[in-house]
């Protein structure tokens, strides 16, 4: 039992407390990165440090804190098992909503879809054949494990 009575966390809460905890740190350090990198270089796009590896740190960051903080609600919001099954699965969907929502609202800024982040950014540095290059070949919110070796 935890000091003030409640359950462990177990395993799944402390993966979960972790990734959220990770998603913090992601988030920070993009933030810094991206602030360090203007004050150096203004007007050119950051592509260095965490901003190398994808496109949006700071959103992957933030989705990871949400991600994080639902697995760690999710037993309290599974409840206890038994019948009525169909409220443990309403409770995980309302409480799935806003990382859900924030997962399409990141992806449709990433893409261009909601907002105009990307279509000012392709006017400012999309005759750059290094934006260019870094806008096909960076993804956009998570790395993929066969890029995590490149330079």
């Amino acid at each position: 039992a935890s000091p003030r009575g409640g359950p462990p966390l177990g395993m799944f809460g402390k993966v979960s407390a972790s990734v959220a905890l990770l998603g913090v740190g992601i988030e920070a350090v993009a933030d810094y990165q991206k602030t360090a990198f203007k004050q150096n270089y203004p007007g050119e796009p950051c592509c260095v440090g965490l901003w190398a590896v994808t496109q949006h740190p700071n959103y992957a960051g933030d989705l990871m804190v949400w991600y994080g903080l639902l697995g760690l609600a999710g037993p309290v919001l599974i409840g206890a098992p038994g019948p009525p099954w169909q409220a443990a699965v309403l409770r995980v969907m309302a409480g799935g909503t806003g990382p859900v929502f924030l997962t399409a609202l990141f992806m449709g800024q990433a893409t261009g879809t909601v907002g105009d982040a990307l279509e000012k950014a392709e006017a400012k540095w999309g005759s750059l054949p290094s934006w260019k290059k870094y806008r096909l070949e960076t993804p956009l919110l998570f790395p993929v494990p066969s890029l995590l070796g490149r330079a």
